[in-house]
């Protein structure tokens, strides 16, 4: 077997580790199930990798992308350790910790809730060209936190405060399935 060649990367090094990773992601047939394959088998045989959080969050997307609720639990509750701004992983993030269930996720999804909550009611509405769109995907949104509150409540058997925020999501969005 020969060294490699000077200016090639060492086995085992890091560089070397993104090296494979990206010339398997490259021989994928660009569909998100074929990615999430390359990337959970490119984990465990790197179960140390030196890119597991870009490879957490390049799951938590394409787990997104294939509706894959275990698998958005999965990679997208460390991401959002790391990454606690991105608002679309948060809001998946916090459907897909109720629809799986049990206690102990309902409580990460009433905290993960609060903060959507909280992020939604602090940002400005862009007025762009369509203000009206604009305002009501604001007001979606500011539902759908309030709904992940009731339902997270709910689970955890606070129903009278559930009841509120159900309220209050029917409050802020009518037509929705508050």
């Amino acid at each position: 077997q020969n060294p490699p060649a000077s200016g090639a990367p060492k086995e085992g090094s890091p560089e070397a580790e993104r090296n494979e990773l990206q010339s398997e992601l490259q021989e994928a047939a660009n569909s998100a199930e074929d990615t999430i394959r390359i990337l959970e088998t490119h984990l465990k045989k790197y179960p140390n990798s030196t890119v597991l959080a870009e490879v957490q969050q390049l799951l938590a997307k394409e787990a997104i992308e294939t509706n894959d609720k275990r698998r958005i639990v999965l990679y997208g509750t460390p991401t959002l350790t790391r990454t606690p701004n991105d608002i679309q992983l948060l809001d998946r993030v916090t459907s897909a910790l109720l629809t799986v269930g049990g206690k102990q996720n309902a409580e990460l999804a009433l905290e993960y809730a609060k903060r959507f909550e909280d992020y939604i009611i602090h940002i400005p509405v862009p007025k762009g060209s369509d203000p009206m769109r604009n305002q009501e995907d604001h007001d979606k949104a500011m539902e759908r936190a309030l709904l992940y509150q009731s339902r997270a409540l709910s689970i955890l058997g606070n129903n009278d405060d559930s009841r509120r925020k159900a309220a209050l999501a029917y409050i802020a969005y009518p037509e929705e399935a508050s």
